[in-house]
């Protein structure tokens, strides 16, 4: 899970490892937070955890590579492989398994973010048709389903391998319809999803 955690001494974030509904968004609350206390006169004492199930900041090494020079720029501490799995309200600690050795660390927080891991509703994955993961099953290019050729889905409930973003479903949307719309009236399926996502991610104020 990305977690983010704040030290005011300690301000924690975090990330789920799952897919999540707009995947910048840990780092940018934590990018925030950062530039926040800075604004505030307390950044001096304080610690800024972003702590993450992925094995990386971003999953394009282009992409990742920005971020983790903004992270350094910051002075900010950031934990990969770092999957939350349990939160102790009353001593503030955010226990962690490391998914590469399977160790637990505890790291005390005066301030914590988590994104909690995400899934389609219930009412979804205890149908017919999802796969597997738990996702609607669909073909990643016309948006029909692989196993019953009058339904489509796209979004955040879709099998689609792309990241589940505003951006991503803008481009989604015409797709289906006009496949929709072409398959209501007997004819070929006409349009392709090319896979566009988008996710902005900002780094302050």
């Amino acid at each position: 899970m990305h977690i983010g955690v704040l030290l005011v001494n300690n301000d924690v974030t975090g990330q789920p490892n799952t897919p999540i509904k707009c995947g910048g968004a840990p780092q940018k609350i934590a990018y925030l937070a950062e530039d926040y206390f800075r604004k505030s006169g307390v950044r001096e004492r304080s610690s800024v955890i972003f702590a993450s199930a992925a094995g990386g900041m971003f999953g394009i090494k282009k992409y990742a590579d920005s971020l983790n020079a903004v992270i350094a720029r910051k002075g900010m501490d950031a934990r990969y492989q770092h999957d939350l799995v349990e939160v102790r309200p009353n001593t503030r600690e955010a226990v962690f398994t490391r998914l590469d050795d399977q160790s637990q660390v505890v790291l005390h927080y005066d301030m914590l973010h988590v994104t909690p891991p995400m899934n389609a509703p219930d009412v979804i994955q205890q149908s017919i048709l999802c796969h597997e993961a738990g996702w609607v099953d669909v073909d990643k290019h016309t948006l029909r389903h692989n196993c019953y050729n009058n339904i489509f889905s796209l979004g955040d409930c879709s099998s689609l391998p792309t990241s589940k973003t505003g951006a991503a479903i803008r481009k989604q949307a015409p797709v289906l319809v006009e496949n929709m719309m072409a398959l209501m009236h007997g004819k070929a399926m006409p349009a392709t999803y090319d896979g566009y996502t988008s996710c902005p991610l900002v780094t302050g104020y």
